[in-house]
Order: C-alpha cells, then sequence, then structure tokens
C-alpha cells in the first residue's frame, strides 16, 4: 500500500538508523525504495546489503542528479498506492506509518500530513483551497517540507519532480505547492509525530549560501509552480520580499543588490498589487545609503524582540 522513496548521498553515518526504523514500522505492507544518487562512501553498499536480506527492499544506483531526480527515480518503479519520501539522516517513529494510513481509510483525501513533534491546535482546513493559502504563506502550519505526509500516488506527475538542478533550497516546497495544485480533495492534518527530523549541519539547508541571482531562479520556479489563473498575488508578492530580504542580510552594506533583476521585478509587482512595504523593506528595495539599510534593520530587529517581550509578559 505505500511506497517509501529515500535518496541517498554520502549518509554512511546515519543510514543504518533510516532504514532499521523502517523495518521496525508497526504498519508492514510497504516497500523501501533507496536511491543512490552517487554516493562515494559506502552508502551504496549499504543499501545492497538490506535489499539483499529483505525483499521489500528495492535499491537503485544511479549518477549523481541531486535529491529531486533520486525521488522521481524512486516514484517512476514504485508501486504502492501511496508514497512517503524520507530523507536519509533522518527515521521514523515506530507507528508513523500506521497512523498516517489510518487516515487514508476514514475519509477520501490525497493528502494526509504529520509533524515531527506533537502540534496542539492543528486548524481544521476545510477545503484543499486552505491548505494551498497555508502552504503558500510557508507559516509552518502546513509543512513545506515532503516528508511527515502519505501522498496518493495517482496524484503526483512528472511535473512535481521538474525542478532546475541549480535549486539547492526549498526544492520541497516547490514540490508541495505542485501536488497541492493537482489535488481537489481536502488534505488531512494529525496532530501526531509522525517523523523525526536530524538538524544535520553539513545538509544543503546550512552550507548553501544564498545569492541574488540563485534566490531569484527559485523565485521564478515556485511562482510559476501556481497556475497563472489562482489568485495568490499577494502571497508571492510576500514571499518575494522575505526572499530578496534574505540575501540583504547577509550583507547590509551591499547596494549593489537594488539593481538586480529580482529586485526589480519586486518593486513592479509591489506598484501593481499596491502592496504596502514595511519601512526596512522600503530601505533595503531603494535606498542605497549603507549607514541606512543597516540601521532600519537592526531597528527592525529590536522592534521585534520588544514585541515578542510583551507578547510573552501578556501571557
Amino acid at each position: 500500500m505505500i511506497s517509501i522513496i529515500v535518496p541517498v548521498y554520502n549518509v554512511e553515518k546515519y543510514l543504518n538508523l533510516c532504514i532499521d526504523s523502517i523495518k521496525a514500522q508497526t504498519y508492514s505492507d510497504w516497500e523501501l525504495i533507496l536511491i543512490d544518487d552517487g554516493s562515494s562512501d559506502s552508502s551504496g553498499s549499504i543499501c545492497d546489503s538490506y535489499a539483499a536480506l529483505d525483499e521489500r527492499i528495492k535499491c537503485i544506483h544511479k549518477s549523481n542528479g541531486g535529491v529531486t531526480a533520486a525521488r522521481k527515480a524512486g516514484w517512476e518503479v514504485s508501486t504502492g498506492e501511496w508514497i512517503a519520501f524520507v530523507d536519509s539522516d533522518d527515521t521514523l517513529p515506530h507507528d508513523s506509518l500506521e497512523i498516517l494510513f489510518r487516515e487514508t481509510t476514514k475519509t477520501k483525501t490525497d493528502i494526509v500530513e504529520g509533524y515531527h513533534y506533537y502540534k496542539k491546535n492543528v486548524p481544521n482546513i476545510c477545503t484543499i483551497d486552505e491548505y494551498r493559502n497555508y502552504l503558500l504563506k510557508g507559516v509552518g502550519i502546513v509543512s513545506v517540507a515532503v516528508w511527515g505526509k502519505l501522498f496518493r500516488r495517482d496524484l503526483i506527475n512528472s511535473w512535481c519532480f521538474d525542478i532546475p538542478r541549480e535549486i539547492l533550497r526549498g526544492e520541497d516546497w516547490i514540490m508541495n505547492i505542485r501536488i497541492s495544485f493537482l489535488s481537489d480533495s481536502k488534505p488531512v492534518l494529525i496532530p501526531n509525530k509522525v517523523y523525526n527530523y536530524r538538524d544535520n549541519v553539513t545538509g544543503l539547508s546550512h552550507v548553501c549560501i544564498k545569492n541574488i541571482d540563485l534566490e531569484y531562479a527559485f523565485f521564478k520556479t515556485w511562482r510559476d509552480s501556481i497556475p497563472k489563473q489562482a489568485n495568490y498575488s499577494s502571497s508571492i508578492v510576500r514571499i518575494a520580499i522575505l526572499m530578496y530580504i534574505g540575501v540583504c542580510v547577509q550583507d547590509l552594506k551591499n547596494v549593489n543588490v537594488i539593481n538586480s533583476s529580482f529586485a526589480s521585478e519586486i518593486r513592479n509587482l509591489v506598484k501593481k498589487e499596491k502592496y504596502n512595504l514595511k519601512l526596512h523593506q522600503t530601505i533595503l528595495l531603494y535606498s542605497k545609503n549603507k549607514f541606512l539599510r543597516v540601521y532600519s534593520w537592526y531597528l527592525h530587529i529590536l522592534k521585534e524582540k520588544m514585541l515578542n517581550r510583551v507578547k510573552i509578559w501578556r501571557q
């Protein structure tokens, strides 16, 4: 019933823990597809050793193509009715698949989502449109990761994996957006912890340095994943600004970023949508004064800290 797809690349330190946690699941009707994405350590041989001992485990060896291409290779050979993605340096709680699959038997749905911690006050999302809104905002109510979820296999197509190789951060987010626009049914959110996430300091999310060209490439792919007839213009502008500022804060004195194509497009979007910028956003998007750029940002940070203190006191 469930195909578990695990991309593997130079993760010999954690791979056994990952596979063992899947083998220990209380729900047993699964197949595990390990995709060795051109590993140069012993990861490939570890995959082979597990596949030789358990007929539910398949191993694919391929040249390095990145995590999204590896997931696609696993999806292409999968046979389960449902798809689960697991990162090779993470693990699953022993009852993870059982909890997720139980929800698929209760209601007609294409997506079931849990969390990597027990989440209180999970919202009662009534429509797929509300789910997409939460997803596009990237605020955490709906996870931008593809792990911790079950996707109906027939829902996914090759477009979900058609993401440029140079995008090394946020490919999960793009995949989720594309999958959500292929569904018409109400997703199911459950509060349970169904995933053990490891914050790996050697992972791409830590070692990849942002630059304006890469952020612009990501933004265009992210934006083009949303159907043009869908009305999410405010979310698009908001995310564009957040991505742009994420680059700015790495070097607040770098005024060259405001001459970039990304900054120019954001300014056009702000004008078109009549979007209300905050003071620090306006300065970082328009001002070439280095002192003003630094001062406005740190003033913004100080203000946010003070607001958080007030929030805590009120609680």
